[in-house]
C-alpha cells in the first residue's frame, strides 16, 4: 500500500522498516520529486516546522551542512542533539530530510513528548508540507 502525503499539512518522521506501507511526499521545492520509503509514519508537532526558506528548494545527494542548518531551525531537535544521517543513500531536500535521533537523549526529553523518546536511536526521514 502506498500513501501520498502530498498536500497534507503535516510534520512527521518516517521510520524505515518493513511495514507493507510505502510513504511518499512531493519534495525538493520546484524539483517536484516524489521519493518513496517503506516504513511507519510518526506524526510530530506541526508547530516545530521552521518557517519556509526558499534556499531549501534543493534536491541532491546528502548535503550534511544544509541538513544541519535545517536542524538548527528546530530548537527541540538542536537541543536533543539530532544529527544528519550521514549513512543515508540517496537524495534529500526540502520536505525529505534524513536524520538520526540520538540514543542518549537528555533526562528532560520527555518534556517534548514521549514520541521522541520512542524514536531514540532511530534513523528517520523528516517530512512536511512542501513549499510548492
Amino acid at each position: 500500500m502506498k500513501i501520498e502525503l502530498d498536500g497534507l499539512d503535516i510534520f512527521g518522521a518516517i521510520v524505515p522498516c518493513q511495514s507493507g506501507i510505502t510513504w511518499s511526499n512531493q519534495c525538493g521545492g520546484h524539483a517536484c520529486t516524489h521519493p518513496e520509503i517503506e516504513g511507519i509514519f510518526v506524526p510530530l508537532l506541526l508547530s516545530w516546522v521552521p518557517v519556509y526558506d526558499p534556499r531549501e528548494n534543493f534536491w541532491e545527494p546528502l548535503p550534511s551542512w544544509h541538513i544541519r542548518q535545517f536542524i538548527e531551525k528546530i530548537p527541540v531537535f538542536e537541543e536533543l542533539g539530532v544529527k544528519p544521517d550521514e549513512a543515508f543513500v540517496g537524495h534529500c531536500g526540502e520536505a525529505w530530510v534524513p536524520v538520526v535521533i540520538p540514543t542518549d537523549l537528555p533526562d528532560d526529553a520527555w518534556a517534548y513528548g514521549y514520541t521522541l523518546i520512542a524514536l531514540a536511536g532511530k534513523r528517520v526521514i523528516l517530512t512536511y508540507e512542501n513549499s510548492d
